[in-house]
């Protein structure tokens, strides 16, 4: 079971796939949000973004400071920047 992630930056939509957790950095530290996670709104900082995509593999991507909102079914990331690892 998993949730899709969409990434958007000011050039449009980056990244859009079927993922099953997703680590980010916060102003709280990191959170790891997995199927099923309460929703959730918060500030993701400058920094590393980890994902697990649907064959289980892991996808590193360095992120500019930003925000995310995950709705139980998606996870949203608005950002300045993404580049993969």
């Amino acid at each position: 079971m998993g949730y899709s992630i969409i990434i958007t930056t000011p050039d449009g939509k980056q990244f859009d796939e079927y993922i099953n957790s997703a680590v980010l950095p916060t102003i709280c530290g990191k959170i790891t949000i997995l199927s099923n996670h309460e929703p959730i709104i918060g500030v993701i900082l400058n920094g590393e973004t980890k994902i697990h995509d649907a064959k289980n593999s892991i996808v590193n991507f360095k992120n500019a400071s930003g925000i995310y909102n995950f709705t139980g079914e998606k996870l949203y990331i608005f950002t300045n920047f993404f580049e993969f690892k």
